[in-house]
């Protein structure tokens, strides 16, 4: 069993006895946790998208840094028109980046049918996650004006339908593709599948979602790019890993938490949830790209 697994399965575990004892943990608590998870494992995942870019492509610095923050300012501003078109395009975006992450070494299946199976994993795992906590999260967006505009996306039958679609697309490829996925330890797959469901429908939104994505998607990959350095650079230590995470880790967090202020005192007119919503969405199209390069250099057998 993987060591992200046995993380995630320990923080599932700490999070329901918590729960338990606490007789169900308050909101702040929780957002404080999410906050703690995602500055120490979320973030620095991609905090290295720079270094992995170069190691796999001759292109310039400034070509590379003119493409990463333009697709930010792209992202920004089609957030900041319309939320709800920005919203169904990040969720799509993470649906595939979070599935190509969890086969990305799984290559015995044709291109096409890949992103089929990319597709389908993530848009399973979001759309659950959605459903499962529709009433807390309708609950959030009514606390704002500028998110009360995206609760219309999970008061419809979007979401259900889409985890239906795509939770029998993920089966069938498995069927159908059996012979060709069972060298891949597809049972493991499976489990890992239904682990994810239960984790989202006994946790709330907050909760499920930064258990998921701090340990099975961002751990994961920070365990396949550590692994990948070390066949770049010798002797290259976890402490020298870490070192490379720090600069833009800090620079993530303190000008996410810079931003939020800001809107906390009112000098952006934008809720705070949907400004850390926007930063995230932000940050996720180019590092999606950066690691759909990554992946395309890499040899199979990276993964952990």
């Amino acid at each position: 069993m993987s060591r992200s697994i046995l993380l995630f399965l320990a923080l599932n575990l700490t999070f329901l006895i918590i729960g338990f004892i606490t007789n169900g943990m308050s909101l702040q608590i929780q957002l404080i946790v999410a906050v703690f998870l995602m500055a120490l494992v979320g973030i620095p995942h991609g905090a290295i998208d720079h270094v992995l870019f170069f190691q796999n492509t001759k292109r310039s610095p400034i070509l590379f840094y003119t493409l990463y923050f333009g697709l930010i300012t792209v992202t920004v501003i089609v957030w900041l028109l319309n939320p709800k078109i920005g919203f169904i395009l990040f969720v799509s975006l993470s649906s595939y980046h979070f599935g190509q992450s969890q086969f990305s070494q799984k290559n015995l299946l044709h291109k096409s049918l890949k992103v089929i199976l990319y597709f389908a994993w993530g848009s399973s795992i979001l759309s659950a996650l959605c459903v499962y906590n529709k009433q807390e999260i309708i609950e959030i967006t009514s606390t704002t004006a500028d998110l009360f505009v995206l609760q219309p996306l999970f008061t419809n039958h979007l979401f259900p339908i889409a985890l239906w679609v795509s939770s029998s697309i993920f089966f069938i490829i498995l069927l159908t593709q059996f012979r060709k996925l069972k060298q891949a330890n597809i049972g493991m797959e499976i489990v890992i599948f239904m682990l994810v469901h239960l984790s989202f429908y006994f946790h709330s939104a907050i909760l499920g979602f930064s258990i998921f994505f701090v340990s099975i998607h961002s751990f994961d990959v920070l365990l396949q790019e550590f692994k990948f350095l070390t066949t770049r650079f010798n002797k290259f230590t976890l402490k020298k890993f870490i070192g490379l995470l720090a600069p833009y880790t800090l620079v993530s967090v303190f000008g996410m938490g810079f931003l939020v202020l800001l809107s906390h005192i009112e000098v952006l007119d934008i809720s705070k949830t949907l400004l850390i919503f926007i930063s995230i969405a932000a940050l996720t199209l180019p590092h999606s790209i950066v690691m759909e390069n990554f992946y395309r250099a890499v040899k199979p057998g990276i993964n952990n």
